[in-house]
Order: structure tokens, then C-alpha cells, then sequence
């Protein structure tokens, strides 16, 4: 069995959905990655939480999150109405998760950094 692991930031607010008797979180996570020309890539990850499992962890997350995800991967086909042609789609059946950082988190140690550098004497 295919197993992925991903790391990106929480895009979309968590969605309640229903597939006959089971209830799903659904999420959209971006992945970036540097490519060769510097340029640097966001890949869109669309991922499932089955309730029974990830109930006690759905309510804390929130857009910008700093996540780590887990699970069996499944790729689509779809039409995309901004560029126009066909494009692939990553979806993924989480099995686990882990809360890394906040969006808020990573602000506040940025500016502590910054006002630590402004009080060097030089």
C-alpha cells in the first residue's frame, strides 16, 4: 500500500462532510517547493480526517497552521478553470497528524528576531 507524508500550511477552513454513515473533516493543505529556476511551487494537497478518529483534534485547526499529515494517497483528473486545461489533483485519506506550529506562532517569533537584531548596540 502507497503511503504519503506531507507538510504544508492549512488553506481552507476544516468542512464537514458526509459519505454515507461516515463524517469527514475536509481540508485543503499547501505544499512549496523550490524548483530549479528559483522559482518556487505551491502543490494543493486535499485531504480527509475521519471524525471517529481525529475528533478531539479538528477543533484546533485553523487556516495558516503548520501541519504534518499521513496517509493513503488517491490522484484525480479535473478540468481547471484558471489555466484551462487538464491538471491533477492530490487527495489524501489522513491516518495521522500532527499540529506543528500557527500561523500566529511563527509571526511572533519573527518579530522577536527582528527586536532582538534592533537592540545590538552596532
Amino acid at each position: 500500500m502507497l503511503r504519503m507524508d506531507v507538510t504544508g500550511r492549512i488553506g481552507s477552513e476544516p468542512k464537514r462532510i458526509e459519505f454515507g454513515t461516515e463524517t469527514y473533516c475536509s481540508i485543503s493543505i499547501a505544499h512549496n517547493r523550490k524548483r530549479r529556476d528559483a522559482d518556487e511551487e505551491t502543490v494543493w494537497i486535499s485531504c480527509l480526517l475521519p471524525y471517529s478518529k481525529f475528533n478531539n483534534v479538528i477543533q484546533f485547526l485553523r487556516v495558516g497552521m503548520l501541519i504534518l499529515v499521513s496517509g493513503y494517497p488517491a490522484w484525480r483528473v479535473y478540468d481547471s478553470s484558471i489555466t484551462r486545461r487538464k491538471e491533477v489533483g492530490i487527495n489524501l485519506r489522513v491516518n495521522t497528524i500532527e499540529l506543528l506550529s500557527s500561523r500566529d506562532e511563527q509571526q511572533q517569533q519573527q518579530q522577536q528576531e527582528q527586536q532582538q537584531k534592533s537592540d545590538l548596540p552596532f
